[in-house]
């Protein structure tokens, strides 16, 4: 049991089953009364005793994330499994809202503890997964349906689930980054959808004329700016023969102060005095909510982030608008490494890359646990899963990153307070495109992030030139990658990126 500030073990069970889950045993028992009565033969002494449980007396640390008050509701399942399983259970609730060095501080001390089912934001996910913390999926757990593993979108088991070829991470929940785009007011003012950033730039520079009252808003906050920079650079600095982004695929050098990543903050820098002051602290939700709320005629945030809208003063039921939600938009040219210039894709193409891993929720076992407790946390997994999908227990906030056999996401996607009727774009078809990047897979991701968030703001809010400011990113994450080890961050990278690493 642990006692740190930010974490607090919950419950530990292996207590009988409560009455709404156990109907079936019920029924199942007036059956066994049934057939006794009908006159079966009694068994011989010498008949072995019924076969203990694979988990019996294992126990399971699970961690969840203390902001979403998970394991009052969730208690009854635990419960349920525990029971079945001849089992046990730890329930630790850890923030992880809490700044980089102070979660990092303790979430070492929770893991003294031995955790072994952690359920937690993504980045960290994949922070762990590059540490090396983090212990494949069983192939019998890969196998069992009630998982989900084969359901989720294979783009984001590619992106995010998979190191080198040995699936590793579940991904739950998922959501990219999406423009919302008033409809209505486009098509009054005879504007198109926005299909590559130059368009969307000339749609924010010009909300006055189509929007008058309305303002354009971006994710540009602390916790948002590297991701929202790093998604729109990926149309440009990710060539489709390619795999290197961020780093080289090669060296593990920065390649952040390339002409791709230049280009892209010049032109975040040029869209500043367009976009709404807020901007500069907002997060995905904040742009989600303006949006919805009426504030914004066009605003980037993340798909479905907020169902209902937090409005002051609130909505009234008949002030929806119709608006869309589109995939970022792309380029139809992109930087060549190998040759060092610009090339027009073949046939206009649209290069449309899309940024994952920095939002939502993933599950992992830690590799410290024992081949049957990692066993026994994946099977608890997949009996939660279910549990979820029937409606027993709450599911998890967000969208869903399982598909369904037609192709639709299987969590709906509601268009949220203030806006009925509103035409949604395509969860599924987001997350089945073939072009899921995950952000930074790599050993050191965290202090990089932070090192191009500083820089980003001394151009963005300072005025220090692209080049500059990109070159000082550059070099805090070389001074970074030789801290952490080069030859740890680069086949860290190339691994999630599905390549091999360099011996």
């Amino acid at each position: 049991m642990i006692s740190i500030a930010t974490a607090s073990t919950f419950v530990r069970g292996r207590r009988a089953m409560p009455p709404r889950f156990r109907r079936w045993s019920f029924a199942l028992s007036c059956l066994n009364i049934a057939v006794l009565c009908s006159g079966c033969p009694d068994r011989s002494s010498s008949e072995p005793a019924d076969e203990t449980p694979p988990f019996a007396g294992t126990d399971v640390q699970i961690v969840l994330p203390a902001e979403l008050n998970l394991a009052p509701s969730w208690t009854p399942g635990l419960e349920d499994w525990a029971a079945d399983a001849s089992a046990s259970y730890t329930v630790n609730e850890f923030d992880f809202s809490v700044p980089r060095g102070e979660r990092e501080e303790r979430f070492a001390a929770l893991q003294q503890s031995a955790p072994t089912l952690l359920l937690l934001p993504a980045p960290l996910a994949s922070t762990l997964v590059a540490d090396g913390q983090v212990a494949a999926i069983p192939k019998s757990s890969v196998a069992d349906p009630a998982l989900g593993w084969e359901e989720v979108a294979p783009p984001v088991r590619k992106a995010l689930g998979f190191v080198g070829d040995r699936p590793t991470v579940l991904p739950v929940t998922c959501s990219p980054l999406v423009v919302y785009c008033r409809l209505d007011l486009l098509q009054a003012s005879g504007r198109t959808r926005p299909e590559t950033w130059e368009e969307y730039d000339a749609l924010v520079s010009s909300i006055a004329e189509w929007a008058p009252g309305l303002s354009a808003i971006e994710p540009r906050g602390a916790g948002s700016l590297a991701s929202l920079f790093l998604s729109r650079a990926a149309a440009s600095a990710t060539s489709p023969t390619q795999f290197s982004f961020e780093l080289d695929v090669s060296t593990g050098d920065p390649l952040i102060a390339t002409p791709p990543f230049v280009q892209t903050l010049e032109q975040m820098i040029a869209l500043n005095p367009m976009l709404a002051p807020e901007s500069a602290t907002a997060s995905f939700a904040d742009c989600a909510n303006a949006f919805r709320c009426g504030r914004a005629a066009i605003a980037i945030g993340t798909f479905n982030d907020s169902p209902v809208a937090l409005c002051d003063p609130p909505m009234t039921s008949g002030s929806g608008f119709p608006f869309e939600t589109l995939p970022l938009p792309g380029r139809r040219t992109v930087f060549d490494r190998d040759a060092s210039e610009w090339k027009a894709l073949d046939g206009n193409l649209l290069n449309q890359p899309i940024l994952v891993g920095f939002s939502g929720l993933c599950v992992c076992v830690l590799d410290g646990a024992t081949e049957i407790e990692q066993q026994a946390a994946w099977n608890l997994w997949a009996r939660l899963s279910q549990l979820q999908s029937d409606g027993i227990i709450p599911a998890l906030p967000g969208v869903s990153c399982r598909v369904s056999p037609t192709g639709d996401a299987n969590s709906a996607t509601a268009a949220g307070s203030g806006a009925p009727g509103a035409a949604l774009g395509s969860q599924a078809a987001l997350l089945n495109s073939p072009h899921l990047i995950a952000e930074l897979p790599c050993s050191g991701r965290e202090p990089m992030l932070a090192a191009l968030n500083e820089s980003l703001n001394r151009a963005l809010q300072d005025g220090m030139n692209a080049q500059e400011a990109l070159d000082s990113a550059a070099a805090s994450w070389n001074r970074i990658i030789d801290e952490t080890g080069r030859p740890q961050v680069l086949n860290s990278y190339r691994l999630r990126r599905g390549l091999s690493p360099i011996r």
